[in-house]
């Protein structure tokens, strides 16, 4: 299921928008790590989720589940 999520989008078949949203309503989704979802985004890798996550101070080890709303709002903002 989180494999599922990840290659589709991977592949551009969903936005991230549309995975966090879909996440916010699966419990097994929600515990997706941020940095392995920011991976799955095509041309973002190690240094670039990082770069990501510093800029909403997310911390490395976070979850889907424990983003506040304004981090959430900030990472739909940058891949609208």
């Amino acid at each position: 299921m989180r494999a599922a999520l990840k290659n589709s989008v991977r592949d551009g078949s969903k936005s991230l928008s549309d995975a966090l949203d879909e996440c916010e309503k699966n419990d097994v989704l929600a515990h997706i790590r941020v940095v392995d979802l920011l991976k799955s985004l095509p041309r973002i890798g190690e240094k670039r989720a990082a770069e990501i996550m510093a800029k909403y101070d997310i911390a490395a080890n976070r979850r889907i589940r424990g983003l506040g709303r304004h981090q959430v709002a900030g990472l739909k903002e940058e891949f609208h």
